[in-house]
């Protein structure tokens, strides 16, 4: 069976993006609207992470901002943050959402939460 995403962090958050070789093919299989490119994105929250999560993203050595999507819903709100409320249920969390990208290169995922920052990068290519 061919995987559908893998799983990038090092936690309490995770993302599930491309297909493993550290590629997002964003042109591929998305929907596209005023030049973004919505391509899909999943949202894991560790069970030991209680607090509100903030992400934000963009280019590394580049201008493009990335922009999101809650709920995944074309062709949804566009947003420069990505938020999820404290959630004290001690279970995983899942958002799934779209990330938009306008142009190939190196991004960068910002994932911030109380006590802790960390930084997702990956590379876009159409």
């Amino acid at each position: 069976m061919r995987a559908v995403a893998f799983a990038y962090g090092e936690g309490p958050v995770f993302v599930g993006l491309g297909t493993g070789d550290g590629v997002v093919r964003y042109t591929v299989d998305t929907r596209r609207r005023d030049g973004w490119y919505y391509y899909k994105t999943l949202w894991a929250i560790a069970p030991t992470y209680a607090e509100e999560v903030v992400i934000t993203g963009n280019q590394i050595r580049g201008p493009h901002e990335l922009r999101f999507n809650p709920g995944a819903r074309f062709p949804g709100h566009m947003q420069l943050r990505l938020r999820f409320p404290p959630d004290d249920s001690r279970k995983w969390r899942y958002g799934p959402s779209d990330t938009l990208i306008r142009a190939p290169g190196c991004y960068a995922f910002h994932v911030d939460g109380e006590g802790f920052r960390q930084t997702i990068e990956f590379e876009a290519d159409n």
